[in-house]
């Protein structure tokens, strides 16, 4: 480390941010995700019209879900590259350390099978996922799950954590400013028609969004590591594609249905 981080460091471990500073920090995560997610929208949007000038909004973004899911993957990929000169422990680009994280597993695999795991192509086996080609499915199947780790688990989760407590491995459990308000950030994001799984309704939808972000940000608070957060999403992923497609949705209706009778 440099003279210059070291004593930026230090400024952060002694020196009780002001409450001015802790609003611009959350003022400029809200800003990072808004221009982030709108920038993505807008490229996949323009590519659709180019080719296809006269079609809907909607269909513009069903057909290339692929498109959003790379560019997304684009811009966050450089948010990584940027934050890893700064601190790569702080927005959890280290391998994982130490076990307590695990007993947080269950949580996150029933938020995400809840429908709180970003898997554009969770009704692919539905129009009008269906006709999407093998490779299309890949991309999103893989590439949803890294763009939204990338995004709100590790960038504004560090800019955050900047500011705010978090929680150490081995150390005391609670639920920390920058876990809560990226959860909100990703719960709220999980609305977007694009990114919406097969669920009942929008409500149930960013409950489940809401414990999924709450719980794998946790995970990557006692972990300091991004790496379980994609592990983790990759199985919702996964378990959702080989049980779910195969079985309707008679499985997932299930587990809402418990969901909502707990959240009650």
């Amino acid at each position: 480390m440099t003279p210059q981080q070291i004593a930026q460091v230090c400024a952060q471990v002694f020196v009780r941010p002001t409450g001015k500073q802790r609003f611009g920090t959350v003022a400029l995560a809200l800003l990072l995700t808004i221009g982030l997610m709108g920038a993505s929208m807008l490229v996949t949007y323009i590519l659709g019209w180019l080719q296809h000038p006269g079609g809907s909004n909607e269909s513009y973004f069903q057909d290339r879900a692929e498109v959003f899911v790379g560019v997304l993957m684009a811009f966050s990929g450089v948010l990584v590259l940027m934050a890893f000169r700064r601190g790569p422990r702080l927005f959890g680009l280290c391998m994982p350390t130490g076990f307590d994280w695990l007993l947080l597993i269950p949580g996150a695999l029933l938020g995400g099978l809840a429908g709180g795991a970003w898997i554009l192509g969770g009704s692919w086996w539905y129009p009008p996922f269906a006709h999407h080609p093998p490779w299309n499915k890949l991309i999103m199947l893989m590439g949803a799950p890294v763009a939204a780790e990338s995004l709100f688990r590790g960038t504004v989760h560090g800019i955050i954590a900047q500011k705010f407590l978090t929680q150490r491995t081995g150390g005391r459990w609670f639920f920390s400013w920058p876990v809560l308000l990226s959860s909100l950030l990703y719960g709220l994001w999980s609305l977007l028609p694009l990114l919406h799984f097969p669920a009942q309704d929008a409500a149930l939808t960013f409950i489940a969004a809401l414990l999924f972000g709450i719980s794998n940000g946790m995970i990557r608070e006692r972990s300091e590591s991004l790496l379980p957060c994609f592990i983790i999403h990759w199985s919702c992923a996964i378990i959702i594609l080989l049980v779910f497609s195969q079985s309707s949705l008679d499985h997932l209706d299930m587990l809402q249905r418990l969901l909502r009778q707990l959240v009650e």
